[in-house]
């Protein structure tokens, strides 16, 4: 029997391995990325940010809640181009804080799940396809104007090429009073319209334009920028014919810094593939099934990978849950041979990266501890322990279970 169940964990293992690497080997690598040249990437204009103008430019990889950890955010400016995952309450929350305190940040988007965030800042994304019945050659390119003041005060205007852009709606009241908080920068042209029945031809079922297609919102200390269209940004239309995106691109930062002293540009990568765990296991299992043409023999496989899988997860003895908290820990994995204080250093990693809604499987510890609200567990976080004895221990373990429960 122990042969049996050892072939089948060994047989199922190979299986899993095998279509991991056929994954990892034949599958895409995520648009929009800031150092590749694909042309719906960005690596032309973040270099353009940095060797041309100076910028100092980096990634967002992992999760924006890292922004909470930003001590200037004045001195920073964060693009979140193409939003193809939610954002989490606590990654908003992290998102609000860094523009209220003087922080900049750009989201452009058509049809991701970028309202998740606009909302917050009474914006939203109409994902509904706008086009323009003067287009030229391509229905999916569309045309806009836009306006920029520079930091010296300067008015630019801007002649945009946008590629199947959607609209914006801001509330009313954002833009109503002597002194409205949001100003429309860019909006298109009279002849576009909003593919509502999808037929790409302008008719009756149709809402006409002109709409706003880039919005500047004040917000706390800080700015954000809504943009209807991340096309914009890539290597592909960075250089459209006949049109002045890159000009734009370039002159955007300094007009929403206003000249404040930003000098950090970030580009928000967290958001532009799918979660590396579920990609992962859905391309390895499809990579197995596919080369089966048979459906019989498709069954037959699923069946027999389920019954594997369903004999060794009864295998599995069941995990300690540090909490029942509904949104909070998962199951808490120590070494037996770890010491008192290494279990109490991981169960406090653990605690922190799930209260704050980190995604990320092995945050670095320094990442976790500028999360932490509670000191002596952010010295803990941070493995600064710094004493073993039983009351101590007791104490950081009551503070592990009860950190997260109230208000944060």
């Amino acid at each position: 029997m122990k042969r049996a169940l050892g072939l089948a964990a060994v047989l199922l293992a190979a299986l899993i391995v095998g279509g991991a690497v056929v994954a990892i080997l034949y599958s895409p690598p995520p648009e929009l990325g800031s150092y590749s040249s694909g042309r719906a990437d960005l690596g032309a204009y973040r270099a353009s940010l940095a060797g041309g103008l100076g910028y100092n430019t980096d990634t967002i990889a992992s999760t924006p809640l890292v922004l909470r950890g930003v001590s200037d955010p004045a001195a920073h400016i964060v693009f979140a181009v193409g939003v193809s995952r939610p954002y989490s309450a606590s990654e908003i929350e992290a998102f609000d804080d860094f523009v209220t305190r003087g922080g900049v940040l750009v989201v452009a988007d058509d049809f991701g799940f970028a309202n998740t965030l606009a909302v917050k800042f009474g914006v939203t994304f109409d994902k509904v396809p706008l086009l323009d019945s003067n287009f030229q050659k391509n229905v999916s390119l569309a045309r806009a104007r836009a306006l920029l003041t520079t930091s010296k005060g300067e008015d630019l205007t801007f002649d945009l090429l946008l590629n199947e852009p959607t609209a914006l709606t801001v509330s009313p009241s954002l833009l109503s009073g002597a002194n409205p908080s949001a100003r429309i920068v860019a909006t298109s042209s009279p002849d576009s319209y909003l593919d509502n029945d999808g037929n790409r031809r302008k008719d009756d079922t149709d809402t006409k334009g002109p709409f706003p297609q880039m919005v500047v919102v004040a917000h706390g200390r800080g700015t954000v920028m809504f943009i209807a269209d991340p096309a914009l940004f890539t290597n592909e239309m960075l250089d459209a014919a006949g049109s002045d995106n890159r000009k734009f691109a370039l002159a955007l930062p300094d007009a929403l810094a206003r000249g404040s002293n930003a000098g950090t540009i970030l580009f928000d990568e967290s958001r532009h593939a799918p979660a590396p765990q579920a990609r992962l296991a859905a391309a390895g299992l499809a990579s197995l099934v596919v080369p089966t043409k048979d459906p019989f023999w498709q069954w037959i496989f699923l069946g027999s990978l389920g019954l594997a899988i369903a004999v060794l997860l009864a295998l599995v003895k069941p995990e300690e849950r540090l909490t029942h908290h509904r949104s909070g820990l998962a199951r808490v994995r120590t070494s037996p041979m770890a010491s008192p204080i290494e279990r109490i250093t991981r169960l406090a990693r653990e605690r922190v990266r799930a209260v704050h809604g980190v995604r990320e499987e092995s945050p670095a510890p320094e990442t976790l501890a500028v999360l932490a609200t509670d000191d002596r567990l952010r010295r803990v976080v941070r493995g600064e322990n710094g004493a073993s004895d039983d009351d101590t221990l007791k104490d950081l373990l009551t503070r592990i279970r009860n950190y997260g429960k109230g208000s944060r």
